[in-house]
């Protein structure tokens, strides 16, 4: 009798619950040195595979689709459904933004973090690689700016919302490769990202700048060329085993096909999307490096040696390894395809380079999945496909460095 009444009392006494949701941080025990040679040697074997097997270069249009959603219940549930997808996503980021403005000033106790790097940027680009592009569906800025235009038609007598500007070809990608650049630079440099007044900020000025971007030249042409979020997606969704087909910006059907049948393509990358690519897979290198203590180092010699103090000598000393990463990897890239250029001196380096551009799509997401952690003493980190792990870092870089 004293027994249960014992086991009662525990089991009604109010205690708190410990609990998480990512797990805790693991080191490999392996030093560093055999790690790398692993990884290089798996990646030579890789090319070994493909010599002896892949006789002949795939075609880009060859691969089988199953289409669905093309009866006309499918297209009515599809409109359905979509519709859903972007009431939600709207509502969502309207409350990460609030949230960011007016709650919790704590990132652990404001949900703005986790809509935004984990929900919004973890997770979309998971099921961009492994599902679909969904983004089209999802995309906020796409849904405000698609309701004003389809108002404004109405109050001015069917005319186009858009300016009409032509946006320059010369131009292609490189607007989202800056973006990527400084979307990284605050995932990986700037020393609060987690702050959900800064989220809300960035949020703000990024939605301005976009709904301007898509005035002045039109919505599908700054989204497909511009739009951070769009373009990053859309390149991870080329590995999905699925594609949509879209028309005048609406998804109007949709395809299965097999995974990674969307990065094969005849037609060389864009000379902006080769970079664009090779930033996506440098971010992600970038970040494993930032893990090592090789890395923590060699930043604090640095920071003796510029005789830099606090945060400042950090974020400049990241920020210009940020860029540095990328110029070492784009050279090795270039490197290796002038060697093959070389060989066999068909096709220049740069040709090359832009041939092979989308076959690092895939040994980014492998990296992606390769390396979750969590670090109690920066916070819970997740990691991101196109741009390594996003840390909720609340102290300052000195305390990091100090706790190894």
């Amino acid at each position: 009798m004293l027994r249960a009444i014992v086991l009662a009392s525990a089991a009604v006494a109010a205690l708190p619950a410990v609990a998480h949701g990512f797990g805790q941080r693991y080191d490999l025990p392996l030093p560093l040195w055999l790690y790398l040679w692993a990884a290089g040697a798996a990646i030579i074997l890789s090319f070994v595979v493909a010599a002896l097997f892949l006789r002949a270069p795939p075609r880009g249009d060859a691969y089988p689709r199953i289409v669905f959603l093309d009866s006309p219940f499918g297209r009515f549930a599809g409109v359905w459904l979509a519709c859903a997808l972007k009431l939600c996503s709207l509502l969502l980021f309207v409350v990460a933004v609030a949230a960011g403005f007016f709650g919790n000033a704590n990132p652990y106790q404001n949900i703005a973090p986790t809509l935004v790097w984990v929900i919004g940027w973890v997770g979309i680009a998971y099921i961009s690689a492994f599902v679909g592009d969904l983004w089209l569906l999802l995309n906020p800025w796409r849904t405000v700016f698609a309701v004003a235009e389809s108002w404004y038609r109405v109050l001015r007598a069917k005319r186009e919302l858009p300016l009409g500007l032509r946006y320059p070809q010369g131009f292609g990608v490189w607007p989202a490769f800056a973006w990527l650049f400084a979307f990284s630079w605050l995932e990986l440099v700037y020393p609060s990202p987690a702050l959900p007044l800064h989220i809300a900020w960035f949020a703000t000025a990024y939605s301005i700048l976009t709904w301007t971007g898509m005035v002045v030249f039109g919505g599908e042409t700054w989204l497909r060329n511009a739009e951070l979020f769009t373009v990053v997606f859309g390149v991870f969704a080329r590995f999905a085993p699925t594609e949509a087909r879209v028309r005048d910006g609406t998804v109007v059907g949709a395809a299965l096909r097999p995974y990674a049948a969307g990065l094969i393509d005849s037609r060389p990358a864009s000379s902006s999307m080769t970079a664009l690519v090779l930033l996506i897979l440098a971010t992600v290198l970038y970040d494993g490096v930032l893990a090592t203590p090789e890395w923590n180092d060699l930043e604090l010699r640095l920071t003796a040696f510029v005789g830099g103090v606090g945060d400042a000598a950090s974020i400049a000393i990241r920020t210009l390894g940020l860029g540095a990463f990328w110029v070492l990897l784009a050279g090795a890239f270039l490197a290796v395809c002038a060697i093959m250029s070389a060989i066999a001196p068909r096709r220049s380096a740069w040709e090359l380079g832009r041939g092979f551009a989308m076959t690092l799509v895939p040994i980014a997401i492998a990296y992606h999945l390769a390396l979750p952690r969590l670090s109690p003493r920066a916070g819970t980190v997740h990691r991101s496909p196109a741009l390594g792990s996003v840390r909720l870092r609340l102290e300052p870089f000195r305390h990091r460095r100090a706790s190894g």
